[in-house]
């Protein structure tokens, strides 16, 4: 199973891999300009410690942004919980949200709807890179729901090819980046910890697992069961 792999590519990325390559192109140039080294190493010294704050700047600001995003918790909700947090962002935003099936849902795990437009959503709250599958079950979607749209939105990264693949039917793709950029600038932290203690408290997440406790009928009465059964046995009584 690959791991998630973070997309290179930010100022803080640039800064960081042309750094040596500049400092030692400006040092040899006015070595070989003033024939001495006194003048290249104040120059250089000025320059790495220029990088270096820079650096130091976008690294806080983005360390900022992800605590802000909440990113850390949703990596560790179930992919039920993610996608109700999704659906409660989008409805913040104005849209009509609902969630689908747990089972047969046609590769759509939100319906999203303003003013003329259908959306569909797959969401994919990963460890590793999201591939093709996803992309596919989406554009199976799209039929299916009679959408004007299809998204994917997960906490990882995509494949290459699962990028080309949507590129190709026109699938709007978030990545981890781009996730976090939004819920940094929608109280991603403080609705993340109210999803999570909402589900919490009402009973709805296995401890064991994560996954959400279903009702279910037993020999005995009704009793809570987890959803991901029979990978997941956990059960605990039910109060009503």
């Amino acid at each position: 199973m690959g791991r998630r792999r973070r997309k290179k590519g930010g100022l803080l990325d640039i800064l960081v891999d042309l750094a040596p390559s500049v400092i030692l192109l400006v040092f040899l140039y006015l070595w070989f300009k003033f024939g001495n080294l006194t003048v290249p190493v104040v120059v250089i010294g000025l320059i790495a410690i220029l990088i270096l704050g820079s650096a130091f700047y976008f690294f806080r600001r983005h360390k900022k942004k992800l605590m802000e995003s909440g990113i850390g918790l949703i990596d560790e909700m179930s992919g039920t919980v993610f996608e109700e947090l999704l659906m409660e962002h989008f409805k913040r935003l104005g849209y009509r949200a609902k969630m689908t099936a747990k089972t047969g849902d046609y590769g759509a795990d939100l319906i999203l709807e303003k003013e003329e437009e259908r959306i569909v959503v797959q969401a994919k709250r990963w460890k590793q890179n999201v591939g093709v599958a996803a992309i596919q079950q989406v554009v199976g979607a799209i039929n299916y729901y009679h959408a004007d749209k299809g998204m994917v939105i997960s906490n990882s990264y995509f494949t290459s090819n699962a990028e080309k693949l949507a590129r190709s039917n026109s699938i709007e793709l978030w990545d981890r980046d781009k996730l976090v950029d939004f819920l940094s600038k929608a109280r991603g932290k403080q609705l993340s910890e109210e999803i999570i203690d909402k589900s919490q408290r009402e009973g709805q997440i296995c401890p064991r697992c994560g996954n959400r406790m279903v009702l279910r009928d037993g020999k005995y009465g009704k009793f809570w069961g987890c959803e991901n059964f029979p990978r997941c046995r956990f059960t605990k009584p039910c109060n009503e």
